[in-house]
């Protein structure tokens, strides 16, 4: 193993600083500054620098000024001092003093930066901000904290509690129209009423904002999108450790903070917003303004159906939820109160159904045709048997005044279960038999039943 110890004043780079497998950088006493000129710094061996700065200058490109490698990297002190651009931080470091943006941003790819004992960010502004995807952590035992902003990463609590130990994230991902980009998560060891300032900027809003169709505020006075922010607090935890919105399962708990408690601090270019909270959680901002209801599906049905069918409706809105649902027609319905009803005893007509939520409604109506022949009319000429020198003589059907229109007549002897478009034949021994008749429409829908004629044989 080849180890290298700095201890001078100053050592400066330029193109690389490259530490290979198996080689070790250590960089002690506090008065020393390793500076990197335009250079990347490349480690896949080990860099420990547990004392002094790592001072990052010039004006090249963010990738010219990147933290690669593989290897373990450990900072005291890490400044950004550039007169152009910034520093990309392509691997995880460690950092125990602190992470100082003088000069020029840090662009996280996929890095990220764990604040160590009193780890902080400092000097960062609106223009020497931090961006990228990547995040911050910073682990603080907070006990009855009073606008304690651990490792200055933009989470301020104060706590009449002791919340003990405390995992503070501040994460980048993509902006999405679900949130923010910036995020943050925090873990109380032992959770409390806290209250919470997380700290946000304008471009951070402005990029959220053009993909939403509702704005986060645009400046101070813009009392509509106040109005708008609200705050969503996933209790679960990341699943990939990345942060990002999609990997928190289950349905977050939505905070609408009071609007006089969002803030722009024009003297630190931020946003400051704030609210209590009794749990920990992923925090992400978006717009929860309210949004009336509209029809993207219109209402519609399984129409035409034959009477006595369930008539089955359906309607697809959007809108802040949640969306109520109300439906109105002929017959009677089942889950009337939802998207899709269905209905019984339903008949030819519209059926309307109006969708609200709290800032509005809109209506959709399915025009229904239920197809229904009618009945038949008249009686069967029946004459009965009876008997004569002791034996059963006679006995007919005929169909009489019988008459039936829109289809095929038919008659059943047993109560609807069978049918025959064939006059029943008379049973001349009996049983009695009880005739009705409907008309069966090529459709496939039947009419209602009429009483056509009764049977009474004779007996001897």
């Amino acid at each position: 193993m080849l180890a290298l110890l700095l201890a001078v004043a100053t050592v400066q780079a330029q193109g690389e600083l490259y530490i290979s497998p198996g080689a070790t950088l250590y960089t002690t006493g506090s008065s020393s500054i390793l500076t990197l000129q335009n250079a990347k710094l490349t480690n896949n061996g080990s860099l420990t620098a547990s004392d002094g700065t790592v001072l990052i200058k010039g004006n090249g490109m963010d990738a010219q000024s990147s933290i690669n490698g593989t290897g373990a990297t450990a900072f005291k002190n890490l400044t950004v001092d550039k007169t152009a651009h910034g520093v990309q931080l392509n691997q995880n470091i460690n950092v125990s003093g602190d992470l100082t943006l003088t000069s020029g941003g840090l662009v996280l790819a996929n890095g990220s930066v764990n604040f160590l004992n009193s780890g902080n960010l400092q000097s960062e502004t609106a223009v020497n901000n931090v961006s990228g995807i990547g995040h911050f952590r910073r682990i603080a035992t907070l006990n009855a904290p009073a606008s304690a902003n651990p490792g200055n990463l933009g989470a301020v609590l104060t706590s009449a509690l002791n919340l003990s130990t405390t995992t503070i994230y501040r994460a980048y991902n993509n902006v999405s129209a679900s949130s923010v980009g910036r995020s943050y998560d925090i873990r109380f060891a032992a959770p409390g009423t806290t209250t919470v300032t997380l700290y946000f900027t304008q471009a951070e809003f402005d990029a959220y904002n053009a993909l939403s169709a509702a704005d986060l505020p645009t400046n101070d006075s813009d009392a509509t999108g106040k109005a708008a922010l609200r705050i969503k607090r996933y209790s679960t935890l990341s699943n990939t450790g990345t942060f990002a919105e999609n990997t928190y399962s289950g349905t977050p708990t939505v905070i609408d903070p009071d609007d006089s408690n969002i803030v722009w601090n024009a003297a630190m270019g931020r946003w400051e917003l704030t609210f209590n909270v009794s749990a920990s959680g992923g925090f992400f901002v978006y717009t929860g303004g309210c949004t009336a209801p509209t029809i993207t599906t219109a209402a519609g049905s399984n129409s035409p159906i034959c009477a006595g069918e369930v008539l089955n409706l359906s309607v697809t809105a959007a809108g802040t939820e949640p969306l109520s649902y109300t439906w109105s027609g002929t017959g009677t319905f089942t889950n009337g109160n939802t998207a899709t009803p269905s209905v019984m005893n339903a008949a030819t007509g519209n059926y309307t159904v109006t969708v609200t939520n709290t800032c509005g409604m809109i209506m959709s109506t399915a025009a229904v045709v239920v197809n229904t022949p009618d009945a038949p009319t008249g009686l069967l000429a029946i004459t009965n048997s009876t008997c004569s020198a002791c034996a059963l003589s006679g006995g007919s059907i005929a169909i009489g005044t019988v008459s039936g229109t829109g289809g095929t007549l038919q008659y059943s002897t047993d109560g609807g279960t069978t049918w025959s478009s064939t006059l029943p034949t008379y049973n001349q021994a009996g049983p009695a038999q009880t005739i009705i008749a409907s008309v069966l429409a090529a459709n496939g829908c039947r009419s209602n039943t009429t009483a056509v004629g009764a049977t009474i044989p004779g007996t001897c």
